[in-house]
């Protein structure tokens, strides 16, 4: 029989309607499968499904605010989460840098943030918490490791340095030139490395630099408030005194004027020094390029003596009013002792 031309038109037409049938059925399928595997809320008006802004807390994207709610109908955050994540490969915190720290506070609560703040510093993390007095403050709770020989970048003294790192024979990393110094020594009495003169316990305020003011009238506070150095007959330039001033507790201390992740080393790291081998001028700078950079007398108008001759570096530890002990090399001895903390000493750096 021949089928006419109308007759095959009916017959595509019906096809046509039958594939578009299973099409549709399809399409409801795989929405009730979304829709139970996920329930997303009933779209607000005048907002499209696509956008996913949603009335109940299920899966919801906030246009306005560019934010993204699982769990929740009302991010806080760029992404925000309430239930648990599972994942097999983790989850990576940016260290690119370049962002300030974000405030910590009760909005903030929990979360984590990754910095890698300066040259040469390995990566911290950080997660904002609850104080026991309510108040809120980062805590790290992670950090990489610092390979001693890497060079470091900070500000001192308002301006950007990078010094370099040495180990020393006692197996402590120390920053390769004093604070305030121009290069890396070449010599124990190379005058372009023997940097700055702090009085013990001041921060870095200008009074270090060998040619700053000076001044009799001594501080009643932490921080004098001027750069110049306080000379007189008094042996320690703050009245009254404190001797938590540099004292070291596993963090940055009161004027530390070390970058962070360095201080003054203790009494007790300098004695080691000596014991493995730091016994004069000559072996201090082969071993730890340390310079013979003289000192700054108190008593006698901030008069700088003995450059080439001596080297005087400050600890952190303080001793008997009003003193605080230092490592003194000469041409054939060293040794670890104390003076009056209104003397003007090397500082070389250790790392934390």
């Amino acid at each position: 029989m021949k089928i006419q031309k109308r007759h095959w038109f009916i017959i595509f037409s019906i096809l046509v309607l039958l594939v578009s049938i299973e099409v549709y059925q399809y399409t409801q399928t795989l929405k009730e499968e979304f829709a139970s595997a996920v329930t997303i809320g009933t779209p607000n008006p005048g907002h499209s499904w696509s956008e996913m802004e949603c009335s109940s807390d299920t899966l919801c994207i906030d246009t306005a605010n560019k934010r993204l709610g699982i769990g929740t109908n009302n991010p806080a955050t760029a992404l925000d989460v309430v239930g648990d994540i599972n994942t097999s490969k983790g989850i990576r915190l940016n260290t690119a840098g370049g962002d300030s720290q974000p405030n910590c506070s009760s909005g903030t609560r929990g979360t984590m943030w990754a910095v890698s703040s300066v040259s040469g510093a390995s990566d911290s993390v950080y997660v904002c918490l609850k104080n026991s007095n309510n108040t809120y403050s980062w805590a790290i709770i992670g950090q990489g490791t610092f390979v001693c020989g890497t060079s470091v970048s900070f500000t001192y003294n308002g301006s950007t340095v990078t010094y370099g790192t040495i180990l020393s024979p006692a197996g402590k990393c120390f920053m390769d030139r004093n604070l305030g110094a121009a290069q890396v020594a070449t010599a124990y009495n190379d005058s372009a490395a023997y940097g700055d003169l702090f009085q013990w316990g001041r921060l870095v305020d200008g009074h270090q630099i060998r040619t700053s003011g000076i001044t009799t009238a001594r501080s009643s506070t932490d921080v004098p408030g001027h750069s110049n150095f306080i000379y007189g007959n008094s042996s320690d330039w703050r009245s009254p005194r404190n001797n938590l001033l540099w004292l070291w507790q596993e963090a940055d201390t009161i004027n530390n004027p070390c970058p962070t992740g360095w201080r003054v080393p203790t009494s007790t790291e300098w004695q080691a020094e000596v014991t493995a081998g730091l016994t004069n001028y000559t072996t201090a700078y082969n071993n730890l390029k340390l310079t013979a950079a003289g000192f700054r007398h108190y008593a006698a108008s901030g008069t700088i003596y003995n450059t080439g001759v001596i080297g005087e570096y400050w600890s952190s530890t303080f001793s008997s009013d009003p003193n605080a002990y230092l490592f003194d090399f000469r041409e054939t001895t060293s040794t670890v002792t104390y003076a009056s903390r209104s003397y003007g000493y090397s500082v070389r750096c250790i790392k934390n």
